[in-house]
């Protein structure tokens, strides 16, 4: 059976690399509260890793807790191997090139802007997502629609790749734009390019990376694409952040950390900005009459949003991740300033380790479980 539009709801997957075991959690608990035969989310919207998860879920929306089950069994054994090349020889090639190129003057073309090999990560989405169901389901109705969302280097602008139902129309809104098509591996690609550490992806004449880093407004796309309702999984830790341990300034900063609180500002920020701007929109629409709700240019409407986020911030990677990582990418880590007790949110991003994962799968699972009584709320159960 179709999913009618009469009630739409919308699932929006953030970013954070590795972080995004703890969505696979969330969803997993939220499968067991519901008992859903199928996928009840008839819009996601996926950025960075949070692509992975939502093509992932729309490919295979006839079995909700089948899909979610084998999402738990892959996420708590991957390790960095199956994301990136970690042998000596990758690392070699990769510094002869940066040598190389940095010392061309700029004559050299196609100049390298990454550290790491991700080919890995794209065998691994090919072999996991099956993008030709996933724009099957849409085609026969039986999904409204997917989008994955990722950045254009060339023009600076957001944009949203989507397929969905015939009636969706196209946006184009100061740096965010819109662009139907048939999802594929490489869009999903573009948008886990975490900056610097991954390779940029080539589509069409441009080349795009993670859908996080020009994105303002995370929870745009599912909203132009026809949201009711919005569930929202992010993975920073509600409310105020934890107060740090002072460091004396004579320590200095490493590049480690300064990487790692940008990646946290794009990542992060944005998804907070936007869910309080759509608090006060909400807020507003509430209180207004019907005619004025019917004569607004801007066609403003209550949107329920449950924002489902960490309890606490144990999802930072433990200091004696950095040991478990392997030898060569853990000696390229050190060589920027992370180490045991510093660098903990960059080692949070790239931390694609069984055990730290499934401290996150248990963590979104748990958190989730306590959040019961919301969850029913939100389905109408």
């Amino acid at each position: 059976m179709g999913i009618t539009p009469e009630k739409k709801l919308g699932l929006v997957l953030t970013g954070g690399g590795a972080r995004a075991a703890y969505q696979v959690g969330v969803l997993r608990a939220i499968a067991e509260i519901t008992g859903f035969e199928k996928n009840p989310f008839a819009i996601i919207s996926g950025f960075s890793a949070g692509a992975l998860n939502g093509t992932w879920l729309a490919s295979q929306s006839e079995n909700f807790e089948a899909v979610t089950r084998r999402m738990v069994e892959t996420w708590s054994s991957l390790t960095a191997e199956q994301i990136f090349k970690v042998g000596p020889l990758s690392f070699t090639k990769i510094a002869y090139r940066w040598i190389r190129d940095r010392s061309s003057g700029g004559i050299k073309k196609n100049q390298i802007t990454y550290l790491l090999d991700t080919s890995p990560l794209a065998e691994l989405i090919k072999s996991k997502i099956n993008f030709k169901a996933l724009n099957e389901n849409i085609q026969n109705n039986l999904f409204h629609a997917i989008s994955v969302c990722a950045t254009d280097y060339r023009t600076g602008q957001s944009v949203a790749f989507y397929n969905g139902h015939e009636n969706i129309n196209d946006w184009n809104i100061l740096n965010r734009k819109s662009l139907r098509t048939l999802i594929s591996a490489e869009h999903v690609l573009a948008s886990s390019a975490i900056p610097i550490f991954f390779p940029p992806v080539r589509i069409g004449e441009s080349y795009f990376g993670d859908g996080m880093v020009r994105l303002n407004s995370p929870l745009s796309a599912a909203i132009h694409l026809g949201a009711e309702k919005l569930l929202v999984i992010g993975n920073r830790r509600q409310g105020l952040p934890l107060p740090q341990t002072p460091r004396a300034a004579s320590e200095g900063i490493t590049l480690g950390e300064i990487v790692g609180t940008i990646l946290s500002g794009l990542f992060l920020d944005s998804l907070d900005s936007d869910l309080e701007r759509i608090a006060r929109v909400n807020r507003g629409v509430a209180v207004m009459s019907a005619e004025a709700k019917a004569s607004q240019p801007d066609h403003l409407r209550e949107i329920p949003i449950l924002n489902l986020a960490p309890l606490s911030e144990v999802i930072h990677a433990p200091a004696n991740e950095l040991s478990r990582m392997p030898m060569t990418f853990s000696y390229l880590l050190r060589g920027i300033g992370v180490s045991e007790n510093k660098g903990s949110d960059l080692l949070s991003y790239l931390a694609f380790e069984p055990e730290y994962l499934c401290s996150l799968i248990q963590i979104g699972h748990q958190d989730t479980l306590n959040r019961k009584a919301e969850i029913l709320k939100f389905f109408d159960l």
